[in-house]
């Protein structure tokens, strides 16, 4: 799906599995990789639209882990799913200022 945008990645690579940090698949812009300039795609196929919960989380780790230095943040972060975000997801992500992100230790909180 990437690969058929419009953006000129240098490269494309699938990251998802297990301690992905919330990255699946990313688009490198520039030479610097995750220190540069790309973008995050979150790929889901489940039967139904993505839960709230769930994408929420898969947000939250991209949010948590940038944070915490582990890479800077992406240009663009979107889900890639056949059924799309559920209502309530697709409210807050059109809604960024509807999120609340807060760190307290090793708890990450995520929501309204």
């Amino acid at each position: 799906w990437m690969r058929s945008q419009n953006v000129k990645y240098l490269e494309i690579k699938r990251l998802g599995g297990a301690n992905d940090h919330g990255l699946d698949v990313v688009g490198y812009t520039d030479a610097h990789k995750l220190e540069g300039i790309w973008d995050n795609s979150q790929c889901k196929h489940y039967r139904t639209s993505i839960p709230t919960a769930e994408g929420l989380a898969d947000v939250g780790k991209v949010v948590y882990w940038a944070h915490q230095g582990k890479f800077k943040p992406p240009k663009h972060s979107r889900f890639i799913a056949p059924k799309g975000p559920s209502g309530p997801l697709r409210t807050l992500l059109d809604n960024p200022s509807l999120l609340k992100f807060s760190t307290a230790g090793s708890n990450t909180v995520l929501g309204k």
